[in-house]
């Protein structure tokens, strides 16, 4: 999906710098769609403004 900045920033503060085109992985993500209750999120700077962020587990 894709979410704004301040979205980003507000949920996952580790992608504050993220240059454009740059990648993190998130651990440990509260998600009620997974057994254990967590999960990792690749999280991708698209623009200035704008990330993807995907659920990989």
């Amino acid at each position: 999906m894709t979410l704004s900045h301040e979205t980003v920033i507000q949920n996952f503060p580790s992608a504050a710098g993220l240059p454009i085109g740059a990648r993190i992985v998130a651990t440990g993500v509260p998600s009620s769609e997974s057994k254990s209750g967590v999960c990792a999120v690749s999280i991708k700077r698209m623009t200035e403004g704008f990330y993807k962020v995907v659920r990989l587990n």
